[in-house]
């Protein structure tokens, strides 16, 4: 009896270990970035977003990618023409920083051409405002685009957690979110292996160039779904799974980021903290060779990574609801 309680504890150690720790947010749950040369509309649209937001502000383009990179805000809206740096380099440089290129952006300028347009959405943002602006209008727009991701955050959760399922559920709920479904269609389909899952990045990099140059149109859709550093840490995942002592230090370490933004970018993209996106990636696999082999349930829980081949009954039937020998029961129906 004391064994197990000694055992246990080393559990609830070891994943209080691999935690990540969320930063602080102040009693305002939302932080926007306010990108703007004029002195006089950014004190403007601090005191229209103060209401409702944690306000950071920054004169131009360089100051605001700085803020960006160390103060994270949950949104950004910027201005196009400004010294030192423009609006549309801050936000080329942030969408190709992998730490920060989650954050949706809105643009508001006066340059309000088709041609300036396409420039900022070539670029990635969400939308794309012209002065004047009515203020009602500028929220609501920022209220979208957040409501937007928020609900691509939930349905990527949902897409990841019904995966597991797939084999005894014999489909997916159909969210209705074509950004969400595009992230994880493989891991959507039945036929899909975990190790599919496992992409070249180097080739779905090329890829997603060549439909850039064909589809310049979508080219919002492409920054969205083209996430090359959560494909790297999914990669990196699957490789090492099998270790029971795979920690998210190592993860941070192999992706090349600190542990707390590591932590902000996987709950950003998937709405899952970063322990539990490794346990649902070990009981994805786990469901792969519950259907595909005759192997014990230790064995199985030995090669996910799982050192107690109990814990890992315990923590899969927290997953999906049932135990490893019913899973495999239904799958093999």
């Amino acid at each position: 009896m004391e064994e197990e309680k000694k055992k246990e504890k080393a559990k609830h150690e070891e994943e209080e270990n691999q935690k990540g720790t969320a930063p602080d947010k102040p009693s305002k749950n939302l932080t926007i970035l306010v990108v703007e040369d004029n002195s006089d509309l950014r004190l403007y649209l601090s005191s229209v977003l103060e209401e409702k937001y944690n306000v950071l502000l920054a004169e131009n383009g360089k100051v605001g990618l700085y803020k960006a990179r160390t103060e994270m805000p949950d949104f950004i809206l910027t201005d196009v023409t400004m010294p030192v740096m423009d609006g549309i380099t801050m936000i080329r440089e942030i969408k190709q920083d992998r730490t920060i290129s989650h954050i949706p952006i809105i643009i508001l300028s006066a340059k309000a051409s088709v041609e300036d347009q396409l420039k900022g959405f070539e670029q990635g943002v969400d939308g794309y405002l012209t002065k004047p602006f009515s203020t009602s209008y500028l929220i609501g727009r920022i209220e979208a685009a957040i409501n937007k991701r928020k609900a691509t955050q939930t349905d990527i959760a949902k897409m990841m957690k019904q995966n597991g399922k797939v084999g005894y559920a014999g489909k997916t709920e159909n969210s209705g979110n074509a950004e969400a479904a595009e992230i994880f269609q493989a891991a959507t389909e039945p036929r899909k292996t975990l190790s599919e899952l496992n992409f070249d990045i180097q080739e779905k990099e090329r890829l997603a160039e060549e439909k850039k140059s064909e589809l310049k149109s979508y080219a919002f859709m492409e920054s969205q779904i083209n996430d090359k550093t959560m494909g790297r840490i999914l990669k990196y995942v699957t490789d090492n799974m099998g270790s029971p002592d795979l920690k998210i230090d190592d993860i941070a370490d192999a992706i090349g980021m600190s542990r707390s933004v590591l932590y902000n970018k996987i709950k950003q993209a998937v709405g899952m903290t970063p322990i539990d996106f490794v346990r649902h990636i070990r009981i994805m696999r786990a469901c792969e060779l519950l259907q595909q082999t005759n192997d014990p349930l230790t064995s199985i829980a030995f090669e996910v990574g799982f050192s107690d081949p109990k814990y890992f009954s315990k923590v899969f039937k927290k997953e999906l609801g049932i135990v490893p020998s019913e899973y495999r029961e239904r799958t093999k129906e």
